[in-house]
C-alpha cells in the first residue's frame, strides 16, 4: 500500500470525520467507488476508506448499543456492515488482487493502511480516541440520511 494512497484517503475523509459527519463520509466513499474505475490501482483508496470507515463504525455502533441507543447509521444502508462486507469482498475479488491468495491476505494488505489513515485523521482532528468516545469530535451525528441512496439499487 503506497503512502500516496494513504495520504489521499486521509485528505478525502479527515474533514468529514473531524466534523462528525457520517453521512458525508459515506457520500465521499460512494463517490470514490462511483468515479474510480474498478480496475485502476486507485480503487485501493475506496477500499481502504471503506475498511477504515467500517472499523470506526463498528466501535461507534457498539458504544451506542452499550449506552442503549440506536446506531446513528441505521438509516444509511450503504454503510451497514453486511452491505459493506459484500462490497469489500466483491472489490477484493478483482484480478488485481489475485496475487493475494486468501481473503485474510487481502485484508492484511489494507490493515497497515487502515492504521496509517487512522493516525493521520487523528492528527488532523486532534481526536484522542473516537472508538470509545473520549475527547472526540466523532460523536455519531448523522445529517439527512435519506439523501444517501444505496448505489446497489442503481446497478
Amino acid at each position: 500500500m503506497s503512502q500516496e494512497t494513504i495520504n489521499s484517503v486521509i485528505k478525502q475523509f479527515a474533514t468529514n470525520v473531524c466534523t462528525s459527519s457520517i453521512i458525508l463520509a459515506a457520500e465521499s466513499m460512494h463517490k470514490c467507488y462511483e468515479y474510480i474505475d474498478k480496475n485502476s490501482p486507485d480503487i485501493d483508496q475506496c477500499i481502504l476508506a471503506d475498511m477504515y470507515l467500517q472499523d470506526g463504525l463498528t466501535h461507534l455502533r457498539q458504544r451506542e448499543q452499550d449506552l442503549g441507543r440506536s446506531s446513528p447509521t441505521d438509516d444509511i444502508p450503504y454503510i451497514e456492515p453486511e452491505t459493506s462486507r459484500k462490497r469489500i469482498k466483491e472489490y477484493l475479488s478483482l484480478p488485481r488482487f489475485s496475487s493475494l491468495q486468501t481473503q485474510s491476505a487481502k485484508e492484511a494488505y489494507f490493515k497497515h493502511g487502515i492504521d496509517k489513515v487512522e493516525q493521520g485523521i487523528f492528527g488532523q482532528c486532534k481526536i484522542t480516541d473516537y472508538k470509545y468516545g473520549s475527547s472526540t469530535k466523532w460523536n455519531g451525528q448523522v445529517k439527512n440520511p435519506e439523501q444517501l441512496d444505496d448505489p446497489s439499487d442503481s446497478n
